[in-house]
């Protein structure tokens, strides 16, 4: 997209879609990385608590694939 407005050529408006959904995504992507990273240096500086509980696992398997 740069390029095309450096050049002075009219960028493709389904391509500038397409570039977009996909900077989203990689943003997204990043954001999550990003937070499981804290949440690692939480758990080992203590700052963070597990809480355990129960949890029936065939619903969890269903609600997962589902």
């Amino acid at each position: 997209m740069k390029r095309s407005i450096e050049t002075g050529t009219p960028p493709d408006p389904t391509n500038i879609a397409m570039r977009l959904g996909k900077i989203v995504s990689h943003g997204q992507r990043l954001e999550r990385l990003i937070n499981e990273l804290l949440d690692v240096s939480r758990i080992t500086s203590g700052r963070l608590r597990l809480e355990r509980e129960e949890v029936d696992l065939a619903a969890l398997a269903a609600e997962i694939i589902a």
